[in-house]
């Protein structure tokens, strides 16, 4: 887990990159860190940017505080306050996409930023899921959280990626290797502010 300074010294370097992009955002902002309810009602959503009470509000995942690359919480960051930039509630339109490309051009490697980014780009990929499917014909991984359909009957599916039948293998990864969010507690008042 970073410390409650680390995270607040990344939001301020990821609204310095901004600023010296000439990118406008909004400046009176709450920073938070996702409870457990946040997660069971988005469970695929790593980033959050809503307006309530006349302020916008960025919340982020806690696995993106939990993993050594910080790539994914830069990328988050970033995404999220090009929300508040121009225009209220600014959606994925051409001045929220010119802004982002601008972005990743003068700091290449440090930011991607799209609509929607994959666990994969996040640095999340097999993480937290304990069901891991391999194929041996294109080397494609596909992780799981619970044991859906393609992970019971992984023996007689094809490969998502290549199509090929009968090529995948499983790995079950022990509860103790995953990030967990009973591991993890970002409750504490200190990682909510402005």
């Amino acid at each position: 887990m970073i410390p409650y300074e680390k995270f607040r010294s990344i939001i301020r370097e990821v609204k310095y990159d901004m600023y010296m992009c000439d990118i406008r955002f909004d400046n009176i902002i709450d920073f938070y860190v996702f409870s457990k309810e946040t997660i069971k009602k988005n469970p695929a959503v790593y980033g959050l940017c809503t307006f309530e009470e006349n302020r916008f509000k960025i919340g982020v995942h806690p696995y993106l505080l939990e993993i050594e690359d910080m790539h994914g919480l830069y990328s988050t960051l970033a995404h999220e306050l090009l929300h508040t930039g121009e225009g209220y509630m600014a959606e994925h339109g051409e001045v929220w996409q010119r802004n982002a490309k601008k972005l990743e051009k003068a700091y290449p490697g440090k930011y991607t930023i799209k609509e929607f980014i994959d666990i994969k780009e996040l640095g999340l990929e097999g993480r937290h899921q304990r069901y891991e499917l391999t194929c041996s014909a294109c080397g494609g991984k596909y992780y799981y959280t619970t044991k859906s359909h393609m992970v019971k009957n992984y023996e007689s599916t094809d490969c998502p990626e290549c199509g090929k039948w009968n090529t995948l293998s499983l790995k079950i990864r022990p509860r103790k290797e995953l990030l967990s969010l009973d591991k993890i507690d970002y409750s504490a008042k200190e990682y909510h502010f402005e």
